[in-house]
């Protein structure tokens, strides 16, 4: 299984988890009604109240099962061991819940719409939850690449912290393109060079630390593993342009509209680049390699802007005669 489908299982799961805590709760008034109208006053006052906090408490229980498990997807996608232990826990209790109530309750309560609503949801949460927490992952991938579920691991861990990050580079692209085009060996980000101290603390506690450059401005992170992460630590001026100090020791202005990117990386929408700032930063600064004129035809094609000759291959050609 991909670690993509993967986190949209996970994902789907929890929601699930989420629609059968609220369905459990909005039931329980029609639970109380039903009890009442068909025992005595003596046995109602006996046997609502424990219903009633039974199913209060399985409702309010599920909420936070289903947000916890949505919330670990992307790092159980990642192969993290706490959120993978985290995933199956989570997916072998729901999946005892069916074969509780077929086995303690019979099928005689399956005439009731609400019951059989109920039982729908957890069965289709337990197979659907089963599968992504124990499926094997598809192909071993290299340790150091950065797939999709580690980056967006990494960009929840930042917007968690309060860390507005802008996706430059390779991802970037993709993220304008809403599909992965090809592998990518690290991640770039741009970020508010005030955010820095913050981003250094929280992915220092993942085992990223510097590698390469200078912080604040102009720094690259590396785990581990191999994965890097590019930073370009900007400072906003009064009309919104963000100002990057290279490490040359010279100033890039990031245009205010470049800010207003938006994407979506395995369906989970991302803050990027726009089209026009990624053309503009990839015409200058560094003579393009075949995989900055891939990504640059792409966006040509998908947004009908229009290249500099140096984003060209025969401008490429041209200038090297």
């Amino acid at each position: 299984m991909s670690s993509g489908l993967r986190l949209a299982i996970l994902r789907f799961g929890g929601v699930l988890l989420v629609l059968l805590g609220g369905l459990h709760l909005a039931v329980t008034p029609f639970i109380a009604r039903l009890v009442e109208d068909n025992a005595t006053p003596q046995s109602a006052d006996w046997i609502v109240p424990p219903m009633l906090l039974n199913h209060i408490v399985a409702g309010i229980l599920l909420l936070p099962l289903g947000s916890l498990i949505a919330y670990a997807a992307p790092h159980a996608a990642a192969g993290n061991h706490w959120a993978l232990i985290v995933s199956r826990v989570i997916a072998l209790a729901v999946a005892s819940l069916p074969i509780a109530l077929f086995v303690v309750m019979g099928t005689h309560y399956f005439n009731a719409v609400p019951f059989l609503c109920a039982t729908a949801i957890v069965c289709l949460a337990s197979v659907t939850l089963l599968l992504a927490a124990f499926w094997p992952p598809q192909q071993s991938v290299p340790r150091n690449s950065a797939t999709a579920a580690r980056l967006l691991e990494v960009l929840q861990e930042l917007e968690t912290a309060g860390i507005s990050s802008w996706l430059d580079g390779g991802w970037g692209v993709d993220a304008l393109l809403h599909r992965q085009t090809r592998t990518h060996k690290d991640i770039d980000i741009v970020v508010d060079v005030t955010d820095v101290p913050k981003l250094r603390g929280i992915l220092r506690r993942r085992g990223f630390d510097v590698c390469q450059g200078s912080p604040p401005n102009s720094f690259v992170l590396a785990d581990g593993s191999g994965l890097e992460v590019d930073v370009h630590a900007v400072v906003f001026d009064d009309e919104g342009n963000g100002v990057y100090r290279m490490q040359n020791g010279k100033d890039w202005v990031y245009p205010a509209e470049g800010f207003l990117g938006r994407g979506m990386i395995d369906g989970v929408e991302v803050r990027c680049l726009s089209a026009t700032t990624q053309v503009l930063g990839h015409a200058h600064g560094y003579v393009p390699v075949e995989k900055d004129f891939q990504d640059m035809d792409l966006l040509e094609q998908q947004f009908g802007l229009e290249l500099p000759s140096q984003l060209r291959r025969s401008g490429l050609s041209v200038r090297n005669q």
